[in-house]
């Protein structure tokens, strides 16, 4: 209901907070976020609107992809 992609956004952030980052791992990093941000965009998003249709779009435009949008979260009270 906040994010569209959790994970992807949880696995971004993963690999943006290591705490030792060699070259080795910095381009590996770049790559597989690189990859996770092109995937999504031109494969998965497609693929999930050609089989759901207008439902889908209607949610990609009230729910942001990646982070949610400051200040429009509101808490229920229990």
């Amino acid at each position: 209901q906040y994010i569209r992609h959790p994970i992807y956004t949880g696995l971004i952030i993963f690999y943006l907070s290591r705490p030792i980052i060699t070259v080795g791992s910095a381009l590996f990093s770049v790559l597989f976020i690189g990859y996770i941000l092109m995937a999504v965009h031109f494969h998965e998003e497609a693929r999930v609107v050609r089989q759901l249709g207008n439902e889908y779009v209607a949610y990609m435009e009230r729910v942001p992809r990646y982070l949610p949008k400051i200040g429009c979260m509101k808490f229920k009270k229990d």
